[in-house]
């Protein structure tokens, strides 16, 4: 998310100071502003050789941990990131590996009072975490070619008659940080793959349930199921079938092989739906 305070880069600013005929002297990040003007920066340094050959300026750069994903930038990120988070169900371990993987030689707290005792269950990520903690680290090894010469704050002056006159900007008032941007991209970017893909099981769903509803309005064995319990018998050796292994794409899994209670709810409306429509016919052909 781009803010409106972009900055320009150092050499794009000193050389823009030269061609106007101004020296340019860097000086600390500490200075007051008598007067903070508005203009853009090629606007400002026409005005400042009118008045000076000098030109003095700063440009303040982001620390590492500004720029890094780490898992601290997960546990402090804003709102919009959180409900990506959540939605991805990104789990608690994926922080602590993803931080092994920054920094190799983080200890454990030693005051953490859920140490291990060899009864937890390795970590073992998602492909969905994997694919993420590969995409981060590959962005976290750019940033010191990329992101750490972005200027977060810079400031161009002249002084004139004892006054300090310029202009001055501020990305650290945006309320995102490099780090949270870059997380909120790659995070929406596996957001629409997850919808996606939600979306071609939920196609996939209801093309295997008609594909039955199909299959049992032209089974004579199923017709002659006129009780649930006969019904269910039916339901459970269809389950079993190894013919029809294609069925279970299209319901949830229950208790070890047996299927949820929506695939036995299907079962009941697709016989209710066929004993309605044959009494539908009988009444009207009376």
């Amino acid at each position: 998310m781009k803010g409106k305070n972009n900055i320009i880069e150092k050499g794009a600013f000193l050389d823009m100071a030269r061609k106007n005929n101004l020296t340019p002297i860097e000086v600390v990040p500490d200075v007051k502003l008598s007067v903070q003007l508005t203009c853009n920066e090629e606007a400002f340094l026409k005005l400042a050789a009118a008045k000076s050959s000098e030109v003095f300026y700063f440009f303040e750069y982001p620390e590492d941990y500004e720029v890094l994903i780490t898992g601290d930038t997960f546990d402090f990120a804003n709102d919009r990131i959180q409900e990506m988070i959540e939605y991805l169900d990104i789990s608690e371990d994926f922080l602590w590996d993803l931080d092994r993987e920054i920094y190799p030689d983080m200890e454990d707290d030693e005051d953490d009072e859920y140490e291990d005792d060899g009864t937890l269950e390795p970590y073992k990520p998602t492909s969905l975490e994997e694919k993420l903690k590969n995409e981060i680290l590959v962005y976290n090894a750019q940033v010191n070619k990329e992101n750490l010469t972005i200027p977060r704050r810079f400031m161009a002056f002249y002084v004139d008659c004892g006054c300090f006159i310029g202009v001055y900007k501020n990305k650290e008032t945006e309320t995102w940080s490099i780090a949270e941007e870059k997380l909120y991209s790659i995070l929406s970017v596996h957001k629409d793959l997850v919808e996606q893909n939600k979306e071609s099981a939920e196609n996939k769903k209801t093309d295997i349930r008609e594909r039955l509803k199909k299959h049992l309005k032209n089974d004579a064995q199923f017709k002659i199921s006129t009780n649930k319990a006969l019904r269910k018998e039916y339901a459970d050796s269809l389950w079993k079938n190894k013919e029809f292994a294609w069925i279970k794409e299209g319901f949830s899994k229950g208790y070890g092989d047996y299927p949820a209670n929506e695939y036995y709810n299907f079962i009941e409306r697709v016989y209710n739906e066929i004993k309605y429509f044959r009494t539908s016919s009988i009444v009207y052909q009376k």
